[in-house]
């Protein structure tokens, strides 16, 4: 039997049909649900001309502690259970065939590298926020909330 070798997340692109890669790609994270409107995104890639775009979420978490600002071993301020926000990596990309052709191919490449690389060639890479309903059960918290919204 032969083992196949992992190729990250987006590696196995590379595996597709030519006529399929010289096509324009959505491409979403197998652990990932969403209601997003994957027809606004690809309206967003075309108005734009972007090279590629990926799917982000703006996510949030509370410290539980105050945190405490200090200078030379002197109070500077506290803050009382902040609240840090970030833009966040959805897991829902679309990409043009040139972006899919800097795929090497059979090879291990994460999407993080892809989009590295085409931002290293200056590629046009726009960013779309996802307002819908998005989990990514990779998480198991998530997986189970996930499976009370199926049920």
């Amino acid at each position: 039997k032969k083992k196949e070798k992992p190729l990250g997340t987006a590696g196995p692109i590379s595996l597709l049909d030519t006529s399929i890669k010289s096509q324009t790609l959505c491409v979403t994270n197998g652990d990932v649900l969403s209601d997003i409107d994957y027809g606004n995104m690809l309206r967003f890639f075309k108005l734009y001309n972007f090279d590629a775009v990926i799917g982000v979420r703006q996510f949030q978490i509370q410290n539980p502690y105050g945190v405490i600002i200090s200078k030379d071993n002197k109070l500077v301020d506290i803050a009382e259970k902040p609240v840090y926000k970030s833009t966040i990596n959805a897991g829902i990309y679309i990409l043009s065939s040139e972006i899919i052709n800097l795929i090497s191919p059979n090879t291990y490449f994460d999407m993080p590298d892809l989009l590295s690389k085409a931002l290293s060639l200056k590629k046009n890479i726009g960013v779309f926020p996802i307002h819908e309903d998005w989990i990514d059960i990779g998480r198991v918290s998530d997986y189970e909330k996930a499976k009370k919204l199926v049920n």
